[in-house]
């Protein structure tokens, strides 16, 4: 499924981080996430949430790809997003045991923030010509393994052909290799344009009944929407500029009636003659009814 952007099959809002992730944890829908129609502001808000949520709720094997890490997860941190770092570092720190994996993607290594490259286990490197990057790449390595091995590896970076990549797993696998990366068979919808040649585009689209998954995540989206406290603080300033202007209304509306105006109107009274007077003009009824 592909939530957001321009060929999205469901919109992306940019306030529902923390409840997609609620939505893929409980339904496990394997989804792209695509942010290319939100500021680098908005973005960075819908992953610190999404992150967060995801660390909390998770707890079977799921394997989480930051690409263009180097916008998601900087070196130079405003105030704002230290808490988007502090998700990040949860997850490639603690979410193992989470059942959380990360794989970390970027052109600029020396960009991506060093508080999560360094709890990285594997590295995979591909064609690096930029002087910092290689930099930056040469003290990772240079931390995991003898600096003439380390020194070897990243003086081949800059010839690397387009597909070969080094694989350096010291820990983990406990392997350096040179391999070549199999060229897509399927629809390359990054392959980079040539002069001359016409882009080719994608003309079908796999199906996914789209209506199956949106009767089974409805429910889980209401819920998480219910007990989000930035949904309940949203809906409660609603409420009270629903109520103001209401107040406005009828305040208005009153103003526009006509003052009423309140007259003293005197009503005359029986007096005692001719009260007197009734009450003998009535004897001979009420003495009928004394009879009866």
């Amino acid at each position: 499924m592909i939530l957001g952007g321009s060929h999205g099959d469901v919109t992306l809002e940019q306030e529902s981080g923390g409840q997609w992730a609620t939505v893929l944890v409980e339904h496990r829908v394997p989804t792209v996430v695509d942010l290319s129609h939100l500021s680098k502001t908005q973005a960075r808000r819908w992953v610190m949430e999404f992150a967060e949520v995801l660390h909390r709720a998770n707890t079977e094997p799921l394997m989480l790809v930051v690409d263009e890490a180097d916008v998601l997860i900087p070196q130079r941190l405003s105030a704002e997003m230290y808490r988007l770092l502090g998700a990040m570092e949860d997850i490639a720190k603690r979410g193992r045991q989470k059942g959380l994996g990360i794989l970390i993607i970027s052109q600029r290594v020396a960009d991506v923030n060093k508080n999560v490259t360094d709890l990285l286990e594997t590295l995979f490197l591909f064609a690096i010509t930029g002087i910092r990057t290689r930099k930056a790449v040469g003290d990772w390595v240079d931390d995991h393994a003898d600096s003439e091995e380390a020194k070897a590896v990243v003086a081949t970076l800059s010839r690397l052909e387009p597909g070969e990549c080094w694989v350096w797993s010291p820990g983990w696998l406990k392997m350096l290799r040179q391999i070549r990366w199999l060229r897509p068979q399927t629809f390359d919808s990054h392959a980079t344009p040539v002069p001359g040649q016409r882009r080719t585009t994608i003309k079908t689209v796999a199906d996914i009944d789209l209506d199956v998954i949106r009767q089974a995540m409805v429910t889980t989206l209401e819920r998480a929407q219910a007990n989000d406290p930035k949904h309940l603080k949203n809906r409660i300033a609603h409420l009270e500029r629903e109520h103001e202007r209401t107040v406005r209304e009828l305040q208005a509306e009153r103003a526009r009636q006509p003052e009423t105006v309140i007259q003293r109107v005197e009503v005359p009274v029986l007096d005692g003659p001719l009260l007197a007077r009734l009450e003998r003009a009535l004897q001979p009824v009420t003495a009928i009814f004394q009879e009866i």
